[in-house]
């Protein structure tokens, strides 16, 4: 599948991941598909990203890390409705979950997608598109702007 139309007015990509070989290998195929991609080793540093960006991120958040793991890092963003409206997301997880995680943000729901590990590339690929039109979606009704 053909993602580079996709990639016009991409948002960044923020991969968190202990593994710095995956985060490698999944930024370097973003990249690849014209991407500016940011890393994470784990839940706390990307809290970090999140708070002071100047821009909406796509992210891909690992379930399972040592520290602050993926669904703790959803929790600590869900009590901050601000970075859940401003980000996207995206759980990538090797522990079998197939379905997507349901969290409470603000008084509504929040649907977080998962896509297993190990995945295939143009799953992924598919999953950051879909993502970036979601914020791009979000950031046209806002301002009447693409």
């Amino acid at each position: 599948m053909d993602f580079h139309a996709q990639r016009e007015s991409a948002p960044p990509v923020l991969v968190v991941d202990d593994n710095t070989d995956i985060r490698e290998t999944v930024r370097l195929m973003l990249e690849d598909e014209g991407y500016t991609v940011l890393e994470a080793p784990d839940g706390q540093e990307a809290l970090k990203y999140l708070r002071s960006s100047a821009e909406r991120l796509i992210v891909l958040l690992d379930h399972i890390m040592p520290g602050m793991d993926g669904m703790q890092t959803l929790v600590t963003i869900a009590d901050e409705p601000a970075l859940t409206r401003r980000h996207t997301y995206i759980m990538l997880t090797a522990d079998g979950r197939t379905g997507p995680t349901h969290l409470m943000s603000d008084g509504d729901e929040w649907i977080v997608p998962v896509l297993a590990k190990p995945f295939d590339l143009d799953d992924l690929l598919a999953a950051v598109a879909r993502a970036r039109g979601d914020l791009l979606a979000v950031s046209y009704h806002r301002t009447g702007e693409p």
